[in-house]
């Protein structure tokens, strides 16, 4: 729709790691927010860092890529450095 307006379309980058984190409402009674934090979510985000640089709208880890394979056939983009 956006496109057909003559406008740039909506883009985002989705990510997904598996391992263990802390998950729960963080902050104080007047503003809190419902979060993640661990190593897990920091990998996540940095991996959704690389989804515009790599052309793909959704990048795993090899983690979710092992745990859903021979199901789930994914490209092989190789190792990558993150921040």
């Amino acid at each position: 729709e956006l496109e057909a307006e003559g406008r740039a379309p909506i883009r985002i980058g989705l990510s997904l790691a598996y391992g263990e984190a802390v998950v729960g409402r963080i902050g104080s009674p007047d503003r809190n927010e419902y979060t993640a934090i661990g190593d897990v979510a920091n990998v996540s985000a940095r991996i959704e860092g690389l989804t515009a640089e790599l052309g793909y709208p959704v990048l795993v880890d090899g983690n979710v890529a092992a745990a859903l394979a021979p199901d789930v056939r994914f490209d092989a983009l190789g190792e990558r450095p993150l921040k």
